[in-house]
């Protein structure tokens, strides 16, 4: 359980906004980039390439999601409801998800990129990884716009940066071959631009939370909603 210090009403409203938002909507974001992550390392080791610089940043990819896995669910008032809760959303999302690397994929394709699939892989794991920190830090500015407070500090345990920038620089090594082989490749179309901006509407608009809650409900009736709790005024 999350217990932190405030020292206004006003930062203790920001505390709460901050809170609801990074536990409902950031953590399925995170889960999602962490199970891609999982998903892409397994096709990753049984690439010839992978050894030396890559291996080592992967597997500090890895190790540093670890690390944060263990920090969320350290500060969950019950952990079985995140652990159904997550598992929900990356079932939900499996359909928007395989889109989103199937339209990476025809790219690729169309440019002639050898392992496009492997590759595709590769880019929805970064995708998503890099928006879990966009959206970290998006969260806190709109947090001090609306209360006037930035407390996004207070709630490290879901910022990811070191994930992405671990498994950016595992990208850029893969992406070598490529760029020199086959030049600069537009990723960004109408087509996975439509893809892609299906999943983070939908995690936006709560389209998957309500899937989520109903069957974690199911399975911890026990549960009930975590707050921010006050230590000191």
């Amino acid at each position: 359980m999350k217990r932190v210090t405030y020292k206004t009403e006003k930062e203790l409203e920001a505390l709460k906004y901050i809170a609801k938002c990074y536990d409902f909507a950031l953590t399925l974001c995170i889960t999602l980039a962490f199970n891609q992550l999982d998903i892409t390392t397994i096709s990753l080791r049984e690439e010839k390439d992978f050894k030396h610089e890559l291996k080592h940043s992967v597997n500090n990819a890895l190790s540093e999601a670890d690390r944060k896995r263990a920090e969320m669910m350290q500060i969950m008032k019950s952990g079985g409801f995140f652990e159904s809760y997550s598992d929900t959303v990356i079932d939900l999302a499996e359909k928007d998800i395989n889109a989103f690397r199937s339209s990476l994929e025809r790219v690729m394709e169309k440019n002639g990129v050898e392992r496009a699939k492997l590759y595709a892989q590769v880019e929805t794991t970064r995708c998503l990884l890099e928006s879990c920190v966009m959206d970290f830090k998006s969260l806190g500015e709109q947090c001090k716009e609306k209360f006037g407070y930035n407390v996004s500090s207070f709630f490290e345990e879901f910022n990811v940066s070191k994930v992405a920038y671990w498994f950016s620089r595992a990208v850029d090594k893969l992406y070598k071959d490529v760029d020199e082989s086959n030049g600069e490749i537009k990723l960004k179309t109408s087509a996975t631009s439509r893809m892609w901006n299906r999943i983070h509407k939908k995690i936006a608009e709560g389209e998957y939370i309500g899937g989520c809650f109903e069957a974690a409900q199911k399975e911890h009736p026990e549960f009930m909603e975590n707050e921010v709790k006050e230590v000191e005024a």
